[in-house]
Formats: C-alpha cells, structure tokens, sequence
C-alpha cells in the first residue's frame, strides 16, 4: 500500500504542473501512511516491554523465594 502511494506520489511528480492538487494529495497519503506505521510501531514496542515487565516480576519474586529457602 506505501509503495503504491509512493509510485502515485514519483507519477504525480513528474506530470504537468496542472497536476499539483495531486502531488499535495498523494504526499497526504504518503505521510499519513508513514504516521501510521510510525504509531503502530510505538504500540507495539509500549506493549512488549510492559509484557517484559509483566513477565520479569513474577520470576525475580520466584527467584528471591527460592535464595531465602536455602
């Protein structure tokens, strides 16, 4: 889909200057697209260091238990 718009983008470029509502259109596109991408990336990272978190808990109290038992 982002290659797409970026093909549309170098097409739009490259035509007569009656066509700059298009460029303006299709750097939207590419933009949003890109914002997009950006965001899902930082959800993605946000989540998986809360799910390490998440998981590195339990075993540091796991591993405490066991060193207090010896």
């Amino acid at each position: 889909m982002a290659i797409s718009g970026l093909l549309k983008l170098r097409n739009a470029l490259h035509s007569p200057l009656g066509h700059c509502q298009d460029v303006v259109e299709q750097s939207k596109e590419y933009f949003a697209l890109k914002m997009a991408a950006c965001l899902q990336l930082g959800v993605t990272v946000a989540a998986l260091q809360t799910l390490k978190l998440e998981q590195s808990s339990p075993l540091k109290e796991q591993v405490e238990l066991a060193n207090f038992g010896e």
